[in-house]
């Protein structure tokens, strides 16, 4: 089944080397600027749609439907938060106080995977 990933896309500008980050989760590194989460507790901005070396254009899908690289084993159904590396992280809603929803898996895999999600902002986990 061939599937269409629809979504708002606004551009920014990188913060650093995102050459090698597409599909990770980025959050606000100053105005228009971007970089690749580094922490637990970063607000999600959305998820990199393409590359860019520093300064330069990049696009984040920061509503819709997407793909993201997977920190974890993750099912389908589960809600996302970001790791330290920008990898997505199944939690349990309830749980966490100091992590931040950025939506809910569509579809699930392992360690590295390609899964993909709907990107959906949500506050913190508990």
């Amino acid at each position: 089944m061939a599937k269409q990933y629809d979504g708002q896309d606004p551009s920014f500008k990188a913060y650093d080397d995102l050459s090698s980050s597409q599909y990770l989760f980025v959050n606000m590194e100053g105005d228009d600027i971007v970089d690749v989460c580094g922490a637990v507790t970063d607000v999600i901005v959305g998820v990199l749609q393409t590359e860019g070396t520093t300064g330069q254009g990049v696009v984040v899908r920061v509503d819709g439907h997407t793909k993201i690289i997977l920190g974890e084993t993750v099912t389908a159904g589960q809600l996302l938060s970001t790791s330290t590396a920008g990898k997505a992280l199944g939690i349990a809603a309830g749980s966490d106080t100091t992590t931040y929803i950025a939506g809910i898996c569509t579809v699930g895999g392992d360690l590295n995977d390609v899964g993909e999600m709907i990107l959906q902002s949500r506050g913190r986990g508990a």
